[in-house]
């Protein structure tokens, strides 16, 4: 009779379906992130003309209400045992704040953009890990979270390049400091980029 009764159960070879499924929804999710981020404090300081204590407000907001509303959301998912809502309306949210950002002509619509793209972030979070929890058995739990975590992790790599690669096309520099100083001459291009980040969500 086994100790453990993790023992009793075979470990499967291969992830559940709806593991690999949310995998790959983070993947694209990171990419669209990591397409934005960095290019935040050029779009706000460079082409809005904000001040870095602007900025610095922007991201403090977003910070703050991904971590009030990432609480909230696993509590209230626990509580009434529905997931799939929130992780829908997360991940659909960043598609409006993205956009929105991309329209964006003057610095609190970026600020609204951040807000509504992290409260996506932050109702999602919480489900979408009970979700991966409650599809992947005792067994293969930590192979799970893994690979959700590796997926999450390359789609940050492959959105920061790809975004870097758009700027760099678009405008012909590769460098920082020459699109920042040719910001507001290029401005279009930091909307493009936020447009297609918005359509990878």
């Amino acid at each position: 009779m086994p100790t453990n009764p993790t023992d009793a159960e075979p470990t499967p070879k291969r992830l559940p379906s709806a593991v690999v499924l949310l995998g790959w929804v983070s993947f694209l999710a990171d990419v669209s992130s990591e397409m934005v981020y960095p290019l935040i404090p050029m779009f706000v300081v460079g082409v809005l003309g904000a001040s870095a204590t602007t900025l610095g407000g922007i991201e403090g907001a977003a910070a703050l209400i991904v971590a009030f509303v990432t609480a909230w959301a696993g509590f209230r998912s626990d509580r009434h045992r529905q997931r799939v809502p929130y992780v829908r309306i997360g991940y659909g949210l960043p598609v409006v704040g993205k956009s929105l950002m991309a329209l964006a002509f003057a610095w609190p619509m970026v600020l609204a953009g951040r807000l509504i793209d992290r409260l996506g972030k932050g109702l999602r979070a919480s489900p979408r890990d009970a979700l991966i929890a409650d599809a992947a058995g005792p067994t293969i739990r930590g192979r799970a979270f893994g690979f959700h975590r590796a997926m999450d992790t390359a789609g940050a790599m492959v959105g920061v390049l790809l975004a870097a690669g758009l700027l760099w096309w678009f405008t012909g520099s590769p460098t920082e400091s020459a699109v920042t100083a040719s910001a507001h001459d290029a401005g279009w291009a930091f909307r493009v980029v936020f447009a297609i980040s918005a359509a990878l969500v």
